[in-house]
């Protein structure tokens, strides 16, 4: 993307995200009542049944890689240029006030900056297109960028719909919760309009979402837990533990992604890079590699249930199973840890 279209995103970060997905639970109407029945409940690392059996875990793992190096392999500098923390934030609360399931507020996240990309660049292409003078195109980008920054809370709402409806069917979020949503925030959008908005955002991003870092971070786990029970390295009363402080650590990852690999790429060495590589792609290929994150993420949660003990080889184990580099790794658990430290 030129430095010009960079220049002409929508000013997304002036959203006020506690105040605004707050407001959409205010009102007892909202939210439809429904009926638990289980589909949301957290991983059981306890439970064999339904797990993935032990002959499929590389085919698995090589899907995962597979998916991650075609990200890798088509990414540009914008890549993530819609990953602000307000939106996050906003975002994920709106999805753990729902009580949606765990893994529909990456993938939304995912969803919606993949979304607003596309869109922004073909509006931008489409005007430059236009045999129109500088300043009226000026103009009208202006225009674009209004009515965009207008539409926001709807286009996140959809990327939820449509993540809701991935991840747990039961407990995905109806045409009618969004339009209540939206109305408590004073925008009457029809069922119609809302309807339109998940066709249109779904189309936009070809009909494939993105792979979920939660997904990945499951995926190792499992099999981490395997080779940890083998060795004594934790007792069962400690996954759960694990799991619920890579919950926290990954939405600390996703809200500030942005500082976390500023640090990460300040650690790395700066020969690593040939003159012709662009640093700002450079740097989208590492935000897309979840499988690193993910040890990262991993690591970090043991740290802290755990402690430092077990962490080395457990670091081992966790490189091998996901086959990524060490040394990365290391590198961005120290740059979470980091990130974390400069929080409390």
């Amino acid at each position: 993307m030129s430095q010009r279209h960079s220049q002409r995103t929508p000013k997304i970060s002036r959203m006020n995200s506690a105040e605004n997905a707050n407001k959409i639970f205010s009102e007892e109407q909202v939210v439809e009542q429904k009926v638990d029945e289980g589909d949301d409940r957290d991983v059981d690392f306890h439970e064999i049944e339904g797990s993935l059996h032990m002959i499929n875990w590389q085919d698995c793992l090589a899907q995962l890689s597979s998916d991650i190096i075609e990200y890798q392999s088509n990414a540009e500098a914008s890549d993530w240029s819609f990953m602000k923390p307000a939106i996050i934030q906003y975002l994920f609360t709106i999805c753990i006030r729902l009580r949606l399931p765990n893994e529909v507020r990456y993938t939304a996240a995912l969803i919606f900056n993949v979304y607003m990309r596309r869109q922004i660049m073909q509006l931008y292409q489409f005007l430059e297109d236009q045999d129109m003078s500088a300043a009226q195109k000026s103009r009208e980008w202006e225009k674009i960028e209004t009515n965009a920054e207008r539409q926001i809370p709807l286009r996140l709402l959809s990327a939820v719909q449509i993540s809701s409806k991935i991840h747990s069917y039961h407990d995905s979020l109806s045409s009618r919760q969004v339009v209540n949503c939206l109305r408590s925030l004073s925008l009457p959008y029809t069922l119609s309009a809302v309807q339109n908005s998940e066709i249109r955002v779904f189309r936009t991003i070809g009909h494939k979402p993105p792979e979920s870092p939660l997904t990945v971070c499951e995926t190792a786990i499992k099999i981490l837990a395997y080779s940890m029970r083998k060795h004594g390295w934790a007792d069962d009363s400690k996954f759960d533990m694990i799991w619920q402080h890579v919950l926290v650590v990954l939405d600390v990852c996703m809200i500030n992604h942005a500082d976390l690999y500023d640090k990460f790429m300040a650690r790395r060495p700066r020969n690593n890079f040939s003159a012709k590589d662009d640093p700002a792609v450079v740097l989208a290929k590492f935000k897309w590699d979840f499988l690193m994150l993910s040890i990262s993420v991993i690591q970090t949660a043991i740290l802290c249930v755990i402690g430092r003990s077990c962490l080395p080889l457990i670091s081992k184990v966790l490189v091998k199973i996901l086959h990524c580099d060490e040394r990365n790794c290391q590198l961005l658990h120290e740059s979470i840890v980091e990130m974390i430290e400069e929080r409390r």
